[in-house]
């Protein structure tokens, strides 16, 4: 997941929805495109601690479109199970709270909704909840 456009003013998200694959049921889960093996606990709160930025519009020749990296998530459940479309036996929706918002903005959900926009939010630290069902 990246955001396509970053809103000028980051909006204060404190709940959304994210993406795992279920490692062990109930206890430990792993991002979805998150770029790691990394598996996190169910009722936790966990942080990001990178200090790297994510590059964001291809179309920007002045290379300045950058925004802080952290863990991204659908603000509505509706647009994280289009994102999933039929990885429903590997992966799950799950509710996460969130705080440390570092960006929002809208990113194109390609190919499984046309042209429409799911509302991301970027967060550095992220409690995973139960999984949606």
């Amino acid at each position: 997941m990246c955001l396509d456009t970053v809103d000028k003013v980051t909006k204060e998200y404190t709940e959304g929805y994210k993406i795992f694959e279920v490692v062990l049921k109930g206890e430990l889960v792993r991002p979805e495109l998150y770029d790691t093996y990394k598996r996190f606990p169910l009722h936790e709160w966990v942080e990001d601690n990178s200090e790297t930025y994510i590059y964001y519009n291809e179309f920007d020749t002045e290379f300045n479109n950058f925004y802080k990296s952290g863990f991204h998530f659908f603000v509505n459940l509706k647009d994280a199970y289009a994102w999933m479309g039929d990885s429903t036996d590997l992966c799950g929706v799950f509710k996460v709270k969130v705080r440390n918002i570092v960006a929002s903005g809208k990113q194109r959900l390609y190919g499984i909704v046309k042209s429409k926009n799911a509302k991301v939010g970027v967060a550095k630290e992220m409690y995973i909840e139960e999984e949606v069902t």
